[in-house]
């Protein structure tokens, strides 16, 4: 079984073999980290003290500002300071950029006890999307398009090459299940990288327009014999979230769930939208956007901190199941990931 499947599924089966043997609890202080290649610390280092399932605490009053929080590379060490009004967060100067392929050091100090973790970030990732594949549907043959996945500079995140359009189709052999006609496959160096994440981020989901209509009298204008979609149900054509795919048949129900609305009523879904995966290559199918428009998308690859740590209870299931961390006298995780990005556009079917 490929240890990089990090599903619900397999991770309910991975957790099982530990329900038997509840961990029995000690307070310790709980350090939580990320590092992410070739970028600055993304997101703070979270410093808090465990507690007991039993302990009547306010979770605010856990966190620790006034701990010592040190990464070292090598000879070289870095100081994570306190985040100003963010009690138990810390981060390192914007200057400090993490090293594909290099192990660090996390070391957390605080009333004369210390804990270590140490993460190896993965090194590279070679990402390409195959020509060549077809699917079959319903007796046909459906070549799948191949894409540049070489247009996003990962520094700056500004466009450095042709940008390919990909058309969003519905259908029976596109937007069924997890098991339709993908729109492109994304290929991955997947026995050196731990577990795998696909991250669709939509560039453009919060423009706003006039809800879309059916030019019924084909005058190029909108009427009152012309029929709009009320994405935002209140009975006016009016602006709202022009680029989300809005779909509310009983498939997208079932397989997308019911539409998030703000306080306007306006339907959104995730953005982000994450999506782990198992084995290269993988399908990018109507699953993984729930936009229009321009999009980066990710894959991103993590240490096996990440993944053993998640893969004992990950659910939640059981309350007494303590993760394995790798958080050398403490509880939590230090971990890092490869990121490689490319830039897509989504485009409806009914615009061809």
């Amino acid at each position: 079984m490929n240890k990089r499947t990090i599903i619900p599924i397999l991770l309910i089966l991975l957790s099982c073999n530990k329900f038997d043997e509840e961990a029995i609890y000690e307070q310790k202080l709980t350090v939580f980290g990320h590092l992410t290649a070739n970028m600055p610390m993304l997101e703070p280092i979270y410093v808090s003290r465990s507690s007991s399932i039993d302990e009547q605490v306010i979770s605010s009053d856990l966190y620790i500002s006034d701990a010592t929080v040190l990464i070292h590379h090598g000879a070289n060490s870095f100081s994570a300071e306190p985040v100003l009004d963010n009690p138990g967060q810390y981060i390192t100067p914007q200057n400090v950029i993490f090293i594909p392929g290099e192990t660090y050091t996390l070391e957390v100090s605080h009333e004369g006890v210390t804990i270590q973790a140490e993460t190896t970030i993965p090194a590279s990732m070679n990402l390409t999307s195959p020509s060549g594949y077809t699917f079959n549907c319903d007796g046909e043959e459906i070549g799948i398009q191949s894409l540049n996945v070489d247009n996003l500079d990962m520094t700056s995140y500004l466009p450095i090459g042709p940008i390919d359009t990909v058309v969003y189709k519905r259908g029976d052999c596109y937007a069924q299940s997890f098991a339709s006609t993908p729109y492109f496959m994304l290929e991955f160096d997947e026995d050196s990288l731990g577990a795998i994440q696909t991250v669709t981020l939509a560039l453009e989901a919060e423009i706003k327009d006039l809800e879309p209509y059916k030019d019924l009298n084909d005058n190029n204008q909108y009427d009152n014999s012309d029929v709009f979609t009320d994405y935002n149900r209140n009975g006016i054509r009016d602006s709202t979230y022009i680029n989300i795919i809005y779909d509310t048949t009983d498939i997208f129900r079932v397989w997308k769930g019911r539409y998030f609305r703000d306080k306007d009523n306006n339907p959104f879904r995730y953005n982000p939208f994450v999506w782990n995966i198992e084995t290269s290559p993988t399908p990018m199918s109507w699953l993984n956007f729930n936009y229009y428009g321009l999009h980066i998308v990710f894959l991103q690859a993590t240490d096996d901190a990440f993944y053993n740590y998640f893969s004992g209870d990950p659910m939640g299931f059981n309350q007494y199941a303590l993760p394995e961390s790798n958080i050398e006298g403490g509880y939590g995780m230090f971990s890092s990931s490869y990121g490689k990005g490319f830039l897509v556009y989504i485009k409806p079917e009914e615009e061809i």
